[in-house]
């Protein structure tokens, strides 16, 4: 594999995230694994019961600045990552079913 990275995908959004086209977007013919992680909503956290929907707040310059430093060191310690997306959803986010 390459050890330049191809490019990376950092976004900060309202709009819902799409955990297949982020896959899609990352997936190459020389690389051999996709990792991913998505956090849902759930009713209960661990002071509260009943919950419906979460709301994300952020300042959207310094979240990306900081998404861009995880992808930074994640490349200092696996040199040959290819492409690398990472998506963070803002505003109200209602329970997941």
């Amino acid at each position: 594999m390459s050890s330049a990275p191809t490019s990376d995908w950092i976004s900060i959004t309202e709009n819902p995230l799409s955990p297949d086209e982020l896959s899609n977007w990352v997936i190459r013919p020389n690389c051999g694994a996709v990792v991913t992680f998505s956090g849902i909503v759930r009713d209960h956290s661990s002071t509260r019961e009943n919950v419906i929907a979460l709301e994300y707040e952020t300042n959207s310059e310094l979240a990306e600045q900081r998404l861009r430093d995880v992808v930074d060191e994640a490349r200092a310690r696996w040199p040959a990552l290819e492409r690398v997306a990472i998506h963070h959803r803002i505003g109200r986010v209602e329970l997941s079913v």
